[in-house]
């Protein structure tokens, strides 16, 4: 059985980390979310920002 633990234990750290991850995201579209409301110009170049950040390769 300690085979099925440690897989069980796996699963564990792969959901929390996903979902660590989520909870990051949604924060990021919330705070987009109030920038928008008040400063539209401004989230506009927070999204271009984030876009061309995702487009570098990789280090």
């Amino acid at each position: 059985m300690p085979i099925l633990q440690d897989r069980y234990t796996d699963v564990q750290r792969q959901v929390a980390g996903t979902t660590a991850m989520q909870n990051q995201l949604d924060m990021i579209l919330d705070e987009l979310r109030s920038i928008l409301v008040a400063d539209p110009a401004k989230a506009l170049e927070a999204i271009r920002l984030m876009q061309q950040d995702a487009q570098k390769p990789a280090a």
